[in-house]
This record gives C-alpha cells, structure tokens and sequence, in this order.
C-alpha cells in the first residue's frame, strides 16, 4: 500500500490517497508541534477508492502538524501546514 498526502496546505481536510491498496484499513494521527495527538482516524479501506478526505479539522488551530498515516506495510510522517 502506498499512501501520500494530496497537498501540504489545508483549511478543513486532508485528502488522502492511497495507491495499490491491498490492506483493508489505515490509521493516521496528527501531531501538533509539541507532540500531542491532536486529531485520529481509522479507515476501512475500499479496492474502488483511491481518495479518503480527513473531515474535522476546522476546529484546530493554525500551524504545523506531523501527519503520520500507517497501515499494512506502508507509512509515513509529513509535516503539513493549517493556514488561511
């Protein structure tokens, strides 16, 4: 499974996209600069999507955050950005 982050930028939602899906869900956290998990989720995966949009995240604060998304084999950590 391959997992990536659609833009480095957001508002309210992450969009994120996962090529060759072959786990039948992912996780994924974000972090805010100090560390604390800020938001979580757990998706079931479908072999039809490829697009799940991360809802919610109005609310937070503007800033960097570590988003780090796992599931099956694959992971990653990237620095994202809340602005206006």
């Amino acid at each position: 499974m391959v997992l990536k982050i659609r833009q480095r930028l957001f508002l309210n939602e992450l969009v994120i996209e996962i090529q060759e899906p072959r786990e039948s869900s992912f996780k994924a956290t974000l972090k805010d600069e100090k560390g604390i998990i800020c938001r979580a989720l757990e998706v079931a995966t479908d072999q039809s999507r490829s697009l799940y949009k991360w809802h919610g995240l109005n609310e937070l604060p503007y800033g960097v955050y570590t988003c780090e998304i796992s599931g099956g084999i694959g992971e990653m950590k990237m620095q994202v950005v809340k602005r206006l």
